[in-house]
């Protein structure tokens, strides 16, 4: 849509070739084109790759595998790619196909048709063929997806791939097809076709899952009906690339034409990141019609290459350029970390040295050494040539497709057309066509070079091309092409090709870093020689890389004694290799355990097949030398017939040998006597044993030593429990119930012989259970009775108690302590009111119970009703009526008939006498007597003051401005003569209370003039009371010294009515203040008027300024966004406009009002052309609006200044226009 737009609105200068559509010379330039063509390359669509500078391999590459496309008539592979270890490409055949890629021929339908063909490491390889009638063509196969790919091309008569059929316009058509490698079926298919000759040569699966299809055509693309379209034939071209964007269904969207004043080709195109920006390239004849400023050739016949940088929307908004006056031709482009390469071909032995002129001048080709020589140009991630690299023979050569690898190095496909040195050999064949293979390391300027090169070789009728290269990874290399059939023709890496014409082939190298002559991915040790592929177990491992060689589970460098174990398939393990050593028990192994001992020794012994890999003997890991592993399966490793770990109480590492002519062992436990720590076995060591020489094979156990000290109780014990209280006194704990137990006085307090915490439950033998005595181990030889323990706690009550009745008074406290006193309670706030130790309530004393004043306040229980406890530490009583005065909170505290709530004065007098306003205090403890919230000593109208009093009581005055304006405390009803107190009385102020009269001042001749009661400076409008208002009245008493009061004019009095009396003489004070006035009257008056000459001068110097003798266009921009379209306005006169002079005229651009910001600027006219008065001729494009910049008079346009976009800046000249009648 933009490009088509853009279209309508240029005007091209270039008019000469406009109408030159001539079919010969038409299909002269496509057969050149197509003459000249090797496919371009191919991306890995998921491929990551890392950059590493002057890389060089260290090894050389091996041949993997090679299929020969083998057809009756011609075939040759022309474009391959690669994902993951999975290949796909694509070829050209005529006749019958018969290979081992498919089990099946296949025959083209008519003329040359196009070969699928695949590989995979599950199903190995596969094809397919499509095509019509006529010839069918394949230019570029790439990976979408992990089962899906794209076909580029063109055909020449109608053909169905799968259920989609594509329709012939009339010569070639561009395809594309998807097809997917999974379920071998066709996906989607487009096509684009015109009178012309259309061909798709690349494409680009867009990361947001449309496509962009790259294509060339010679007729008319409006006819397609596709937005965007152009006709690739006007302004002399004879041929443009079109770009066809497609969403992911293939259904088209737009197209974008590139075009120049001939032909414009584009081969490749790459997206730039996941931007949506593409990058195209190829190359174009003539002037490349570019928006950025149209670009030439160097040379006068021949084609450059460019690189076009296209936005998503379609534009082409960059341009480089590359070339000399020779052929320059660009064939492939890819992505590399740190941009992008080109590989093309170029003629650098030219006129003119092919360099890079655009948009500034950078790399210079060197002096080639031939005709047409291989170049490499390196672009920046800008879309800008910034660097290159070439090599080359005598003759012609050219490059196909390229690839990167993991390390930053380029794998080149093409052909030398004759001989090349490299590395002190010589490659090719002279004056021949030889397919290459060349690693390039392009790491910029004097740094790059050919890390390795390979060639085709052949005799003098050979002719070998590759087409493509595709890469896995650097071990792994995919190259297509064709060789002359037969191997007296052309051998590639020893390989030749079968077929009729042109032969095509596929060939896979691959790494050989151990230099044995195998490619890695067939290499069985692929790190380390192995010419010969020795692989004695026959696995995924060669001899010389494996390290168990035989596979018997052995590595090789324990795999010792037998390294190659037969027969082969023997696995070492647990029943077959006892000890692991790669030798097979049954054949060839004599120790089986390898400890030392032959399995003939050991045949009678208990560990024929024992531990293993030791050394039997050794008295550290075989104390008795049985051949037996003490630590490891030894169970009697002393060898005296006792168990280790049943029955062997001596089996340790220091236990002693058994040996039958020096054992002793009494009790027999396996423990010689030397060193068994209990001799008579009775459980009881030899050290605590206090009778060593107990019965033979006794026990002891607690039934019978009960203390364990090692004595028989009933024979040889006489302190069984072993409490140093022997049996016959240890009458009440004969059996102590604690191991151990000693009686001291520590732990048997009372000396009965029983455990005080365990056993004595009554410590201090007083009759008194531990658990309730308070005493429990303290007086001893006493038994708690009443007569020494009133409360029978435990506690002697002279030597021990300190509350002999336990009611929690110490004695010393306690009123109540006699032998009848109550005995085991508790005193507290409810059963001791006073804590006297005497109980409130109970039966004695009439009911009174021990306590006859329960709150000690000396009023006796039966007396004291009102309040019979009160609080013991609250206030007096004021009253004397019993009640302490904290108490009485309802009640009247200083006894004068009024309620405490309601008492002013709650303790004050107790009689009044004198209460004016009835709230409980008399009038000489009253601060406000009248109860009117105004206190005494404010108060105007108090009790002190009896001519104002009209017994206004108990009023609320305070705050109350309706009631009491002026807050004197004079109820202004009846009491106040003076609401305001302004000393004017109410009868007579004119001024009286409300919410706006000024109040507490005094009236005065200063403050109130006419006395009036209304505060001259605030409240009143006329002060002089003569009529005129203040704000007029030049006699007032505020403003001058002389006037009357109250004076109102009478006719004649006051002419100008300005409140003064006309003969009345002024002050010299007046005067002064009249003068004053006027002054500054005509002093205003004179500013003005100096201003206003300021203005007319500044207007008529302006004008002068504005009569040029040129005409200038201005734009102009209202700050309203309303206003979108700019006006045109001249400054010259009618009469200048209709005879314009001779001299040259510069447009300018000017300011651009509220319009600013980013903005384009479109020039719809060329050097040259004539322009009309009013013809738009500049379009200038704001954030907001589009600006039309006019030509005001009839000319032609001379000269025009800057670029495209943001190349000129606010008050820049944009166009020079010379004027003509």
């Amino acid at each position: 849509m933009v490009n088509q737009d853009y279209r309508d609105r240029v005007k091209n200068v270039h008019k000469a070739f406009r109408h030159m559509q001539k079919p010969v010379f038409v299909m002269l330039v496509f057969v050149v084109i197509a003459g000249m063509t090797i496919p371009h390359a191919s991306v890995n669509v998921l491929a990551q790759h890392h950059s590493k500078a002057n890389v060089n391999t260290g090894y050389d590459l091996a041949f993997d595998s090679f299929e020969s496309i083998n057809a009756t008539e011609r075939s040759f592979v022309t474009s391959m790619d690669t994902y993951g270890s999975q290949m796909v490409g694509c070829a050209e055949f005529s006749g019958t196909l018969q290979n081992n890629m498919g089990s099946n021929s296949i025959q083209s339908a008519g003329g040359k048709d196009v070969l699928l063909f695949g590989w995979d490491s599950t199903q190995g390889y596969w094809q397919q063929a499509f095509g019509g009638l006529d010839d069918d063509f394949c230019w570029k196969v790439r990976w979408i997806s992990q089962d899906m790919i794209g076909v580029s091309g063109y055909f020449k008569d109608d053909f169905t791939v799968g259920s989609h059929q594509l329709m012939n316009e009339g010569n070639r058509d561009a395809f594309f097809v998807q097809f997917n490698t999974t379920s071998q079926t066709y996906d989607s298919a487009v096509s684009v076709g015109t009178s012309g000759l259309e061909e798709m040569r690349s494409f680009v699966a867009l990361s947001n899952g449309s496509f962009a299809l790259v294509g060339s055509s010679s007729g008319d693309l409006t006819s397609t009906g596709i937005v965007g379209g152009a006709s690739c034939v006007e302004n002399g071209s004879v041929a443009c690339t079109f770009i066809l964007y497609t969403d992911q269904d293939l259904v088209p969207q737009k197209l974008s034409i590139l075009q120049s004043t001939q032909s414009v080709i584009g081969f490749d195109a790459v997206e730039i990141g996941t931007s949506g920006k593409l990058l195209v390239t190829g190359q174009f004849t003539k002037t490349f019609i570019y928006s950025g400023g149209n670009v030439t050739r160097q040379g006068t016949t021949y084609t450059d290459i460019f690189v076009a940088r296209i936005t998503e929307g379609g534009v082409n908004d960059l341009l480089s350029a590359y070339g000399g006056s020779g052929i320059d031709e660009a064939r492939s482009i890819i992505s590399t970390p740190t941009g992008f390469t080109i590989s093309g071909s170029s003629q650098l032995d030219a006129d003119i040295t092919p360099k890079v002129y655009e948009p500034v001048e950078d790399w210079q080709a060197p002096q080639g050494v031939g005709m047409k020589d291989v170049v490499i140009l390196t672009v920046n991630s800008n879309g800008l040539i910034t660097d290159g690299f070439t090599f080359g023979t005598d003759k012609n050569d050219a490059m196909g497709e390229l690839d990167i690898d993991e390390n930053g190095l380029l794998y080149l496909s093409g052909y030398i057309g004759s001989t090349m040195d490299f590395d002190n050999s010589t490659f090719g064949v002279q004056d021949k066509n030889s397919a290459i293979l060349a690693i390039v390391d392009n790491s910029g300027g004097v740094a790059s070079s050919i890390v390795d090169f390979y060639a085709s070789f052949g005799s003098s009728n050979g002719d070998a091309r590759s087409n493509s290269v595709s890469l896995s990874s650097s071990d792994d290399i995919w190259l297509g092409g064709r060789l002359a059939p037969g191997a007296q023709t052309n051998l590639f890496f020893g390989q030749y090709a079968e077929g009729f014409d042109r032969a095509g082939f596929l060939l896979r190298v691959g790494s050989d870093i151990d230099d044995d002559s195998i490619a890695k991915r067939l290499d069985n040790c692929p790190n380390v020689q192995n010419i010969d592929q020795l692989n004695y177990d026959s696995d995924s491992f060669g001899n010389e890389c494996d390290g168990d060689d035989d596979n018997d589970g052995i590595d090789d460098g324990f795999d010792t004694q037998c390294p190659l174990s037969s027969p082969i398939g023997f696995v070492s393990d647990a029943t077959t290799d006892h000890d692991g050593d790669g030798c097979a028990d049954s054949s060839e192994d004599d120790d089986d355990d390898n400890d030392g001992y032959s399995d003939s020794l050991e045949a009678n012994m208990d560990c024929p097949k024992g531990f293993t890999n030791w050394q039997a003997g050794n008295t550290s890991l075989d104390r008795d030398q049985d051949g037996c592993h003490d630590s490891e399966e030894d169970n009697d490793d002393d060898g005296d017939g006792f168990l280790d770990d049943v029955n062997d109480l001596c089996h340790g590492v220091n236990s002693i040998i058994f040996n039958s002519g020096t054992w002793m062992d009494i009790d027999l436990d396996g423990c010689h006597d030397q060193e068994d720590p209990d001799i008579d076995n009775d459980g009881v060591l030899n050290a605590p044993d206090g009778c060593d020489d107990s019965p033979i094979n006794w026990i002891s156990i607690p039934s019978e030593d009960y203390d364990q000290d090692g004595c028989k109780d009933d024979v040889e014990d006489n302190d069984d429990d072993n409490d140093n209280v022997v049996d016959i006194m240890d009458v009440a704990c004969p059996l102590s119930q604690t191991n151990g137990f000693v009686s001291t006085s520590l732990t048997d307090y009372d000396g009965d012989g029983c455990e005080d915490t365990i056993e004595d439950d009554d410590n201090d033998n007083d009759e008194i259970q531990n658990d309730i005595d308070q005493c429990k181990r303290m007086k001893l030889d006493w038994t708690s009775i009443e007569l020494t323990d009133r409360d029978g706690d435990g506690c002697h009550d002279l030597d021990e108690d300190d509350d002999d009745d336990n009611d929690n008074v110490n004695d010393i406290d306690d009123i109540c302590t006699n032998v009848d006193s109550e005995r085991n309670w508790t005193s507290n706030e409810l059963s001791d009111f006073d804590g006297n130790g005497c109980r409130d309530d109970g039966m004695q004393n009439g009911g009174y119970g021990e306590d006859t004043d329960d709150d000690s306040d000396g009023i006796n229980d039966a007396l004291d009703q009102v309040c019979p406890k009160s609080p013991l530490l609250l206030s007096g009583d004021l009253d004397g009526d019993g009640c302490k005065d904290d108490e009485e909170n309802e009640v009247d505290i200083d006894g004068d008939g009024k309620i405490n709530t309601y008492d002013n004065c709650p303790s004050g007098s107790q009689i009044l006498v004198d209460d004016i306003d009835d709230d409980g205090c008399n009038n000489n403890e009253d601060s406000d007597d009248d109860g009117d919230g105004i206190d005494d000593e404010g108060d105007a109208c108090d009790l002190d003051s009896p001519e104002f009093f009209k017994n206004y009581v108990n009023w609320d005055a305070k705050d109350n401005f309706v009631l009491d304006y002026d807050q004197d405390g004079c109820h202004d009803d009846g009491e106040d003569p003076d609401d305001d107190n302004d000393g004017v009385l109410d009868t007579k102020d004119q001024c009286g209370p409300d919410e706006l009269s000024k109040k507490n001042w005094v009236s005065t001749k200063q403050t109130d003039y006419t006395g009036n009661g209304c505060y001259d400076a605030d409240e009143d409008t006329d002060d002089d009371e003569d009529g005129v208002l203040d704000s007029k009245d030049q006699c007032d008493p505020d403003s001058m010294n002389s006037n009357q009061a109250g004076w109102i004019p009478e006719p004649g009095q006051d002419k100008n009515g300005d409140g003064c009396v006309d003969d009345l003489t002024l002050t010299d004070a007046d005067r002064k203040t009249v003068d004053s006035e006027e002054d500054e009257e005509q002093l205003m008056k004179w500013v003005l008027g100096v201003l206003g000459i300021l203005l007319v001068l500044i207007l008529v110097i302006v004008g002068k300024k504005n009569e040029t003798t040129n005409t200038q266009t201005i734009i102009y921009g209202d700050t309203s966004e309303q206003n979108n379209q700019p006006e045109t306005k001249s400054d010259q006169t009618a009469e200048a406009e209709e005879e314009p002079e001779s001299t040259t005229v510069t447009q300018l651009m000017q300011h651009f009002g509220g319009y600013g910001g980013p903005y384009e600027i479109e020039w719809l006219v060329e050097v040259g052309d004539t322009v009309q008065k009013g013809q738009v001729i500049v379009e200038v494009t704001t954030d907001y609006a589009t600006f039309n910049l006019e030509s005001e008079f009839n000319g032609i346009i001379i000269k025009s200044y800057g670029g495209w976009r943001n190349d000129l800046g606010v008050g820049d000249p944009v166009m020079d226009i010379e004027p003509v009648e």
